[in-house]
């Protein structure tokens, strides 16, 4: 699905190294690996090896942290891939690299929650199997307390939060904190779930009371939105692959010109490819950051959002936003299918230092 730079062991046996530069041409010096090589997810400090790992135990389990190295270029792949075009208003703040304000968007370190579910998926030491036709991406939740340099290297750390009994499925949820790694200081926390469908029926605990952000926008009939905001999904041009071949796999990490970068596989119980939870989220968070703080992530603080319904290619999903108070934007996504709105977006909020 995307390209990886230099994947190798740190000093440390708790850490490994992901390297993302991209040239857009998928070379670097020769000194480049495929997505096929996996990250390495066996802590050996932990006191469970992922060889006993299941579901009953997989909660608070620690992953190794993981080192991420982008730079200007990754930066740029990611605003375009989500959009941004350079006749933009406030686009020079993420495709311009020598702007004196040149920024990085929130949904940046997004694409590593996929590639982190991939590896979950086939990782060959793991006791317990997630089957990828069969995961959605469920609820998201992303906090910026330090805004990420241009360029740079920075530490991830994963944590099992929870694993939950849903009945129709089986619901992971991951937090990942994303830190400096000369003075430990936290750019951003996530909270990342996915749901495995059919999966159910373990008697695992139902809900977590500390993971709810639950935020339900107004009712429209009754409270009309302050502003209906667009995204329209990307239309691959020569359509959709179904199945990862060799050219996925040999992509640049950010490259904007690829359809993987925005949709998944197919799913056996769905009509076609899907749009990444990842790529409508980050098209969302844009859309209102545009819109309601003059395009400057150094007011963004804080969003969240679930995904109720699937988004397919070429979707235009309609964006309806209420100023709950003076910093925070909740906000639901409808498309129309079928002559019928859909709501495929909601409980969500973006948080704005206004």
């Amino acid at each position: 699905m995307w390209k990886i730079r230099q994947l190798k062991q740190f000093k440390s046996p708790t850490y490994r190294t992901l390297t993302i530069l991209a040239d857009g041409n998928g070379t670097n010096n020769n000194k480049v690996f495929c997505s096929r090589i996996t990250l390495d997810f066996e802590n050996p400090e932990s006191p469970l090896p992922l060889s006993e790992v299941n579901k009953t135990n997989l909660k608070n389990y620690q992953f190794p942290v993981i080192k991420i190295s982008y730079d200007r270029n990754d930066v740029v792949e990611h605003a375009k891939s989500i959009g941004i075009k350079a006749d933009n208003k406030y686009a020079d703040l993420y495709l311009n690299q020598s702007h004196k304000k040149f920024q990085v968007l929130p949904s940046f370190l997004l694409p590593f929650s996929n590639k982190i579910l991939i590896d979950l998926c086939s990782f060959p030491s793991t006791a317990w199997k997630l089957s990828f036709e069969h995961l959605l991406h469920g609820e998201h939740y992303i906090q910026q307390l330090k805004q990420l340099p241009p360029e740079g290297i920075v530490n991830l750390k994963i944590k099992t939060s929870d694993v939950m009994d849903k009945g129709k499925g089986t619901l992971y949820c991951f937090n990942m904190n994303i830190y400096d790694e000369n003075n430990g200081e936290t750019y951003f926390t996530m909270d990342y779930h996915i749901l495995e469908v059919g999966t159910g029926g373990f008697i695992g605990n139902k809900s977590n009371p500390h993971m709810t952000r639950k935020v339900t926008p107004p009712n429209s009939n009754y409270n009309p939105p302050d502003s209906i905001l667009e995204f329209q999904t990307f239309i691959p041009k020569d359509g959709i692959k179904t199945e990862l071949s060799d050219s996925d796999l040999n992509m640049p990490c950010y490259s904007s010109l690829h359809p993987h970068q925005r949709y998944g596989t197919n799913f056996e119980f769905l009509r076609s490819p899907i749009a990444h939870g990842r790529y409508t989220f980050a098209g969302v968070m844009k859309s209102i950051l545009f819109k309601y703080a003059n395009g400057n992530v150094e007011k963004f603080k804080a969003a969240k959002v679930r995904f109720a319904k699937p988004v397919y290619p070429g979707d235009n999903i309609l964006i309806s936003t209420w100023k709950a108070d003076e910093s925070r934007i909740t906000f639901q996504g409808d498309v129309k299918r079928d002559g019928e709105n859909i709501k495929v977006l909601t409980d969500g909020y973006i948080d704005l230092d206004m």
